[in-house]
């Protein structure tokens, strides 16, 4: 899995982790969570650096960059996205989720996750 993937979809999984899960599924997410989590500290650590690298704080946790600045950022966010994580993602299916309600935000951003 890329990190890129993990990363654009980590609040709909701690979404996801917040709810009240059946036991089976609630183990599952929590062991991926763990696994995945220095990966995702660390993704934030760089992210963080190349904001300060490439731009300039104009308020809190705000950064304005010129065009240039702003294409080297993404191209170096990009190197840091496109890294493999080794994780075993569980496969959940709807039936495993029970009679949760879930936004089709969260829903769009775990589609790796949740299956039909």
């Amino acid at each position: 899995m890329k990190l890129g993937k993990l990363a654009e979809s980590e609040e709909a999984l701690l979404a996801l982790l917040a709810m009240q899960l059946p036991i089976t599924v609630a183990y599952k997410l929590s062991v991926f969570s763990r696994q995945i989590s220095e990966h995702l500290t660390v993704y934030h650590e760089l992210r963080n650096k190349l904001l300060e690298k490439y731009g300039t704080l104009v308020g809190h946790y705000r950064y304005e960059m010129d065009d240039e600045n702003a294409k080297a950022f993404s191209e170096e966010l990009e190197k840091i996205e496109e890294q493999d994580v080794e994780a075993q993602v569980p496969r959940v299916s709807f039936d495993d989720l029970g009679n949760i309600k879930i936004s089709p935000k969260t829903l769009a951003l775990l589609d790796w996750l949740i299956t039909g």
